[in-house]
């Protein structure tokens, strides 16, 4: 599904039988490499008629854009080519906050190790809040949530161990805190976004933890860094 945009309307009618086979589906939008290529680990963010997304690939330097359609399939926009210094290879999904619009990309910025950024829903005002450098973490490959100003996310890689942490960061770019560094023991390789739920942060990892089948872990986190603990792995 990754090689679609799509527009599924489901019409319920009591009564009448109407089958699934039956339900009418649209492809509203195909990438061709120069429009985006590959959406990955991500889903459209909806604002009003709106959709807003990232690509992998494609765009006009090949290392992923950032774009918006409406929900009918007209107006698509590149509203950003990502080119190596503000980030390559962006995957998730956008978080919008007001207007403007938040993510990250799995390399690039200033030490190729990934950036945080930001844009507004016009394609104007590009902000690279935060750049990776490998010891603060590298390679983010998933989406941001949002709490209270603050930015919670992943790296699969970087951070004091070499093989991912949980980080915060404020909103403006200021603060961002290395909140747990991963190791064997703990989980390796967080992918994806983290969830919260009664004031902890959620997530898992690819590999490893201490259980007797280390492959990977569920764990939780205080939003404030404190109290991390392996909930299954």
């Amino acid at each position: 599904m990754n090689r679609y945009i799509f527009l599924l309307v489901t019409i319920f009618c009591l009564g009448t039988g109407v089958a699934k086979s039956q339900l009418p589906y649209k492809d509203i939008l195909d990438f061709n490499a120069t429009n985006g290529r590959e959406p990955q680990y991500g889903k459209p963010t909806l604002s009003g008629d709106t959709l807003y997304g990232m690509t992998f690939y494609g765009g006009a330097n090949a290392y992923g854009c950032v774009f918006s359609i409406d929900t009918d399939g007209n107006g698509y926009n590149d509203i950003l080519d990502f080119n190596g210094p503000n980030g390559e290879y962006p995957g998730g999904s956008l978080l919008l906050l007001g207007n403007r619009l938040y993510g990250m990309t799995k390399n690039g910025g200033a030490h190729n190790d990934g950036v945080i950024f930001s844009i507004n829903t016009n394609g104007t005002g590009y902000t690279d809040l935060f750049d990776f450098n490998g010891s603060n973490g590298s390679g983010p490959w998933g989406s941001l949530i949002s709490i209270k100003n603050k930015l919670y996310g992943v790296t699969e890689t970087g951070g004091v161990n070499a093989v991912g942490n949980i980080f915060s960061i404020d909103t403006n770019g200021y603060g961002y805190k290395d909140m747990h560094d991963f190791s064997a023991s703990t989980g390796e390789y967080p992918f994806g976004s983290l969830s919260f739920s009664n004031g902890k942060l959620y997530g898992m990892t690819a590999d490893n933890g201490a259980g007797s089948y280390p492959n990977g872990t569920i764990f939780s986190l205080d939003t404030n860094g404190n109290g991390f603990k392996t909930v299954f792995g």
